[in-house]
């Protein structure tokens, strides 16, 4: 375990054990673990680990849960650290795993943080009730939540509260008895954020501010603004980002000329004070802006001895000379030196998270003084002076007084810098500035913020260390170099030297027995992940079909809708009004689209093709397939035009036979009880319904008993307001849909009924089909129907149950 989490290949292991007892010992020895011994072993390594965590995580109290998510080799991460403080009162901080995710969202971290609890809890019992009650009770320890400022870690701590109380309810003992003030306080999280996330964003406002001063202060057609890579980016920041790329040892290995410099530097004796934009991207921009300062003569002196420069140099030497980027660099400089750097000192000492608070208002304070006047800041005044920087080089060099030109040009460019931090600390450090729900904590809240650190550093080394194990050993699963991660960085090793032997035989002893199992869990786990990621496809696949058809079905309809839809008269004539003959090709190709896409025309299949075996028709071919559709469909029209106006003359009553019906239904619901419950007025009411049912013998199998027995209909009640409503009508052979066009009186309303096409699709007939209704043959008013296509020719009803349901009992009664 020791060699693995050293880094030691599981193929070399053998190796170095070998070269080890040969070479200083004189031990004999007999046959080694093989690779595959070494490598369950790498799954031993693992539950051993998470054996150590998971004993605190049960006996911890007001621990922080710290989380963060990177994307590596095309897969995205997400890993988990707690902190506590110890015996000593000192924090400790560990980490807990590391698993795949299938996306970067708030869902897919609450499910890896449930998967990485449940593997801690399994070290302790196979039964899967008690796993769950370990991991409730592990997931209460925890009090307060350490990320960065991401929306999806914003989002993480209401989703993490509401499952707490959904866990607590059910597997948390005492849980239900407590009130719900207590429920709340227990089941409530701290959420504070990474301070070291806000120094990294004074950077990007920074940025952002130099290309508002840019914008102010150089005219649209300067010269060095042309050299930008992206012109949402100030002209100082590509520059600080070229000098990297020319200048340092990670720089590009075909323009840059690291070795050069540095040797032109070494002739002069002169430190380098660039660095590359690797490890260093909290305070890049601000350590790079000063280095670019001081060194601005050195650069232009070396770009102009090389006899043929390149374009990135040409950039560089053109741009370094600018007075405005001269500026822009030294007050980059001049912030960080004395704003930046000495904040990141504060926020990485060991202290408590809320003692921050004051260094906060202060930087608060200064910044609004700066905005509006940086004269302090230009002459070296120190914000922090407990905790300034040692003056260097770069640091006597960006207060050495310049031309006047370029002091005005700094003061500007620090106070344009200092408003827009200024907006970013007002945003992001609200909770802990006056009237903020941490800046006057009481001390039950500085109590359980105890164990929360100031920054979420360790997830970002957890990170650096799975970049370096990928690229040392690609082949290994992340379960394995999770392990191996938890395992070095928690000092597991020490944690079991330091054991009872008999307590460490039995840990390690179940470590052996779990290992095969996470095993084939973690691949379980990789191919689950293969499978969704496949069925994201899949659904993008579809919506993106989905977003297609929408698409070329409004194209349709838009070309109908502008050159109307063609008949069998008019299409010779709309034909001739075309000039070029792709254009009419084009127009039948629409016109055979619509009968096809949004008519659903049931004609033929081949006459809606434009080729055969790779052959394009016509446009006289066309033209026939088209008049062959129209055809189909108006004979086809005509054909259903005949049994509607047939099943009109059978399936409507005569007028006097309608008013017996309402008449005998209006004595019916005369005697219904206004309320329909299980009370005797009802039951009685129901009995009599299923004994007239049964002595005219016509009680439907599709309705249920259970329904007789509480069914009784009340007629619907209609005003003005339901005009255009959708409604169900009862007749004697079936129900039909409409929709109320008016509104005669409270007893009568028109309906224009519409034609069923398919289970619980409609559609309006060509000839409209209007009849003045009874308002007492409405079974269900308001129905809820939306269109199935974009020319709102289909239409689809939802509630068709309910709808069937009610005619049955309606007819078993009144017809």
């Amino acid at each position: 375990m020791r060699l693995l989490s050293l880094g030691i290949p599981v193929s070399k292991c053998s190796d170095v054990v070998h070269s080890v007892l040969t070479g200083l010992t004189d031990l004999k020895f007999g046959k080694l673990p093989s690779k595959g011994t070494t490598s369950l072993i790498q799954s031993e390594c693992e539950v051993a680990g998470q054996i150590q965590v998971a004993d605190i995580l049960l006996h911890g109290n007001n621990m922080t849960l710290q989380l963060d998510g990177t994307k590596k080799k095309f897969n995205e991460y997400g890993a988990y650290q707690v902190t506590l403080n110890n015996a000593s009162g000192l924090k400790e901080t560990y980490s807990l795993g590391m698993k795949e995710m299938l996306k970067g969202d708030t869902d897919s971290f609450i499910d890896t943080m449930l998967s990485v609890f449940r593997d801690l809890a399994e070290t302790f019992s196979d039964d899967s009730e008690q796993i769950n009650e370990i991991r409730t009770k592990m997931l209460a320890n925890i009090k307060n939540l350490m990320t960065d400022r991401h929306i999806v870690n914003k989002s993480f701590k209401i989703k993490f509260e509401e499952l707490r109380a959904e866990l607590f309810d059910k597997y948390l003992k005492n849980f239900s008895t407590l009130s719900n003030q207590s429920k709340n306080q227990v089941v409530e999280l701290h959420s504070l954020f990474c301070a070291l996330h806000v120094i990294g964003n004074m950077g990007t406002v920074a940025s952002k501010a130099l290309k508002v001063y840019e914008s102010i202060v150089l005219p649209p057609e300067n010269k060095i603004t042309e050299h930008s890579f992206d012109k949402g980016n100030a002209r100082t920041f590509d520059l600080i980002f070229e000098l990297s790329q020319s200048l340092t040892i990670s720089g590009s290995q075909r323009f840059g000329r690291f070795t050069d410099w540095e040797a032109f530097l070494e002739e002069r004796n002169i430190h380098n004070f660039l660095v590359s934009f690797l490890r260093h991207r909290f305070n890049i921009l601000f350590v790079n802006g000063g280095a670019a300062f001081y060194h601005r003569e050195h650069i232009a002196e070396f770009f102009h001895c090389l006899t043929a420069p390149n374009k990135l140099m040409k950039c560089i030497s053109e741009s370094i000379i600018s007075p405005v980027c001269v500026a822009e660099c030294r007050a980059l400089g001049i912030f960080g030196v004395l704003i930046s750097q000495p904040l990141w000192k504060i926020v990485e000492r060991d202290i408590h998270v809320l003692d921050l608070n004051p260094y906060w208002l202060k930087l608060k304070n200064a910044l609004s003084e700066y905005s509006v006047d940086a004269s302090n800041l230009l002459k070296g005044k120190q914000l922090f002076s407990e905790f300034a920087m040692q003056e260097d080089e770069v640091y006597v060099s960006l207060f050495v007084p310049l031309t006047d030109e370029i002091q005005k040009f700094t003061q500007e460019c620090l106070q344009i810098i200092c408003f827009h931090v200024l907006q970013l600390v007002n945003r992001q450090l609200m909770d802990q500035l006056p009237n903020g729900l941490y800046f006057n904590a009481t001390d039950t809240v500085r109590n359980e913020t105890q164990s929360c650190p100031t920054t979420n550093r360790l997830g970002e080394k957890d990170f650096s260390d799975l970049d370096r194990e990928v690229n040392r050993a690609p082949q290994r699963n992340t379960s394995n170099i999770s392990g191996i991660i938890c395992f070095r960085n928690n000092n597991a090793w020490k944690f079991y030297r330091n054991m009872n032997p008999e307590k460490r035989k039995l840990c390690l002893k179940r470590a052996l027995r779990l290992a095969p199992k996470r095993y084939s869990k973690n691949k379980a786990h990789r191919k689950q992940l293969k499978k969704k990621r496949y069925q994201f496809i899949m659904e993008k696949k579809s919506k993106r079909q989905e977003a297609d058809n929408k698409k070329q079905i409004l194209e349709i309809s838009e070309h109908v809708k502008e050159n109307g839809l063609w008949n069998s008269k008019t299409i010779k004539q709309n034909i001739q009004s075309i000039d070029s003959t792709n254009a009419k090709i084009k127009s039948v190709k629409q016109q055979l689209k619509y009968h096809q896409t949004i008519l659903h025309s049931k004609a033929d299949k081949t006459l809606f093709l434009y080729s055969v075996n790779g052959k394009p028709h016509s446009l006289e071919q066309l033209i026939q397939n088209l008049n062959q559709v129209i055809t189909f469909e108006t004979n086809n029209e005509e054909l259903e035009e005949i049994s509607s106006s047939i099943n009109a003359n059978t399936k409507f009553r005569c007028e006097s036979q309608r008013k017996l019906l309402i008449n005998n239904i209006i004595e019916k619901t005369k005697s219904v009880p206004k309320k329909v419950n299980s009370s005797s007025a009802n039951q009685q009411v129901a009995r009599k319904i299923v004994k007239k049912a049964e002595k005219r013998k016509m009680l439907a199998t599709s309705v249920p008993n259970k329904h007789l027995k509480t069914f009784n209909y009340l007629p619907v009640e209609i005003s003005s307001d339901d005009k255009d409503s959708f409604v169900a009508i009862a007749y004697e052979d079936r129900w039909y849909l409409g929709q109320i066009t008016h509104v005669i009186d409270k007893s009568s309303v028109t309906v224009s009924f519409m034609k069923q096409v398919g289970h619980d699709l409609f559609k309006w007939p060509s000839k409209p089909e209007t009849k003045c209704v009874e308002t007492i043959f409405i079974l269900i008013k308001e129905l809820s129907i939306e269109p199935k296509d974009s020319g709102l020719r289909i239409w689809k009803l939802s509630s068709l149950d309910t709808i069937e349901e009610k005619y049955n009992y309606y007819k078993l009664n009144y017809f």
